[in-house]
């Protein structure tokens, strides 16, 4: 989770096994909030959708 400004974010590196065909460095989504505790709620949700994105990439390209 990083903050920038007041709004909080989610933070996610890029894992190496993908890094090559992966567009991004890392995904950095909008936790859309100023709260540190609604943020903290938020960012276990935000890292699931984050891990499916990235399980979703892992298949497209295996095949």
């Amino acid at each position: 989770m990083a903050r920038r400004g007041a709004v909080f974010y989610q933070r996610a590196a890029i894992p190496v096994d993908i890094k090559d065909s992966y567009p991004k460095a890392e995904e950095m989504l909008s936790l859309k909030t100023k709260d540190r505790a609604e943020a903290l709620r938020l960012v276990r949700i935000a890292a699931v959708e984050v891990d499916e994105r990235l399980a979703k990439h892992r298949r497209r390209i295996t095949l």
